[in-house]
């Protein structure tokens, strides 16, 4: 049912239409006048829209107040959460709010729908959306006294109370078909006649209101897509008691409930702060000082006392490490040191050699070979890598594990190895030999350990009594 204006606005442009046809066209002419047409479609459209436009804001605003008194001017703001939108909108929840610029969000309305039957072949669709979205189960969460009469008539005393007048609703544009076709299906299940006029466009209402209160004109069509990012924010999508309860719980922001408080939020954080409006916990969500205590998880735990035993771990192979090194080093210089020794001793025994050959003769060489003896002997008892053993018939054995223990015995056996020497007392019976063997060198050594007496006189020679060097020595 047409309103008088409606059908006037009609009557005159399809008498325009009319008029801009031409009774025999061409066949060019036809081509040309179809994409004409088509032009004056877009024309007509657009001239519709616009129409309609001007008259939801004469309608709407012809009722408010001047000046800042529009502050104390109540909107109502619906949504709906549906179950189907095809073949038609089956509505689970509703909300409503009533606000106002001056005292935000001053009441609510707010009820779960038994969406009915669902349609054959749908199941999936309603059961994949309620999974991605809403989270409310296809059968609804309905309670068993909130029947639709009772929550259509419900609807309408908010919206009227006692006056029985209704108020314009607003929604965002692309959801003014939905709420028109919800409110019908709820009116028809109820067995109530609609008894609302339109829905209006939420942009809509936002421009207007900033050009009432800024005093200058409005721009619909440049402008339109500001409010539209307006009341599309995200800052207020996850603040706490914006929802009801299932959807809190569920952690879902998919909400009849929600979305129209995020309008109102988003509406009193533009216009408080552009038209020095004083903000109250109803015009934005009541942000809650939180403390929080950190507990470190029981993996992270594991993480760090992981962590403190391969630290432990390295620094124990590490000491382990040094200890080693130490040890080697240590060894190296206790080999080092007696290497030095034996080869000292070994030069000095050298040097006395020489210089008994050279003054004293054989007897010399010979107590010098039986002092490097003796000394062999004692390095031999004394070191801990040979061990020298007399077996029944007085032949010692050396077993070394190591190569020689005494460089003038077993070692490289320089003037002595290879040799046989008795020493023994005048008149004294000569004794079995010592056998001394090297494991080292597969080398047996006799030596005969009689004592020797010198031969020569009790005090040093005089140097006069030494021989002559030889002629040849002689320049």
């Amino acid at each position: 049912d047409l309103s008088a204006e409606d059908k006037e606005m009609y009557k005159t442009l399809a008498k325009e239409d009319w008029e801009n046809k031409n009774k025999n066209p061409s066949q060019n002419q036809i081509k040309h006048n179809s994409v004409v047409t088509i032009a004056n479609d877009n024309t007509d459209k657009f001239k519709v829209n616009e129409f309609k436009r001007k008259r939801e804001h004469d309608e709407v605003s012809s009722e408010w107040l001047p000046g800042r008194q529009v502050l104390d001017e109540k909107f109502y703001f619906p949504s709906f959460v549906c179950l189907l939108e095809e073949p038609e909108y089956q509505p689970l929840e509703i909300a409503v709010v009533e606000y106002s610029l001056r005292n935000g969000i001053e009441r609510t309305f707010h009820k779960h729908i038994n969406p009915g039957p669902i349609p054959q072949g749908y199941r999936f669709i309603a059961q994949q959306k309620s999974n991605l979205t809403h989270q409310i189960p296809v059968e609804g969460i309905a309670l068993p006294e909130d029947t639709y009469p009772k929550i259509y008539d419900g609807l309408m005393y908010f919206l009227s109370g006692n006056s029985g007048k209704i108020p314009p609703l607003f929604v965002r544009i692309s959801e003014c078909d939905k709420t028109d076709m919800c409110l019908k299906w709820l009116a028809k299940k109820a067995g109530r006649t609609y008894q609302l006029k339109r829905v209006y466009e939420l942009e809509s209402l936002i421009l207007d209101l900033d050009a009432h209160l800024s005093d200058r004109p409005k721009s619909i069509n440049s402008c339109k897509q500001n409010a539209t990012d307006l009341i599309s924010s995200t800052i207020f999508d996850w603040d706490a008691g914006t929802r009801c309860q299932w959807h809190e719980e569920k952690g879902s922001k998919t909400c009849a409930l929600g979305f129209v408080n995020r309008y109102c939020y988003c509406l009193s954080d533009y216009f408080c702060e552009n038209f020095d409006i004083p903000v109250t916990d109803q015009h934005l969500p009541l942000k809650k000082e939180v403390c929080y205590t950190l507990i470190p998880s029981i993996s992270s735990q594991k993480s760090k006392n992981n962590a403190q035993a391969v630290s432990n771990g390295r620094i124990e192979n590490l000491a382990n490490e040094v200890a080693s090194r130490m040890r080697v080093l240590s060894e190296n210089q206790e080999e080092r040191i007696i290497q030095e020794k034996q080869s000292s001793q070994l030069k000095s025994f050298e040097q006395q050699k020489r210089w008994a050959v050279s003054r004293g003769g054989k007897d010399h060489e010979t107590d010098l070979i039986t002092n490097e003896i003796n000394i062999s002997r004692e390095q031999c008892q004394n070191n801990s890598h040979t061990n020298v053993i007399e077996n029944k018939n007085g032949i010692a054995t050396s077993d070394s594990s190591k190569r020689g223990c005494g460089r003038g015995l077993l070692g490289r056996g320089r003037g002595v190895l290879g040799k046989t020497i008795e020493l023994r007392k005048p008149g004294e019976v000569p004794r079995q030999p010592i056998t001394v063997q090297s494991t080292s060198h597969n080398i047996q050594k006799q030596i005969n350990d009689t004592e020797n007496l010198y031969a020569g006189p009790i005090a040093a020679p005089h140097p006069s009594t030494a021989p002559l060097p030889p002629a040849s020595w002689v320049t």
